[in-house]
């Protein structure tokens, strides 16, 4: 498939928006929205570029920014998880742990050693 520079600069702009607004719980409609495309035209434009599904790009992007936090700050696991876009510490502990196979508290540790 082609992909035209718009629609690549589009999708640019919003794998950059995503990475910068982890905490906001944005759906498909309002992603769409952003770029200017359907969903369906942005389910299939994002795949084409990234080779990822939108929800598999904002997995990696929350898990990485999650370990960056955990092994670089003195945040607690609640705001790490609350920044990154959780609203419990739970959830995100799920999340992180089906990533990573560590628990943040874990990783923490290891990530000091």
């Amino acid at each position: 498939m082609t992909v035209s520079a718009e629609d690549q600069e589009s999708i640019g702009m919003l794998m950059e928006h995503i990475s910068d607004h982890l905490q906001d719980d944005e759906n498909m409609d309002q992603l769409s929205n952003l770029v200017h495309m359907s969903k369906s035209k942005l389910k299939y434009t994002f795949k084409a570029i990234s080779n990822m599904t939108v929800a598999e790009y904002v997995a990696i992007q929350r898990r990485s920014k999650a370990c960056e936090l955990l092994s670089g700050s003195d945040l607690s696991v609640e705001e790490i998880g609350r920044s990154v876009g959780f609203n419990s510490t739970s959830s995100f502990s799920r999340f992180f742990k089906d990533q990573t196979n560590l628990t943040p508290s874990a990783y923490r540790r290891h990530s000091r050693v």
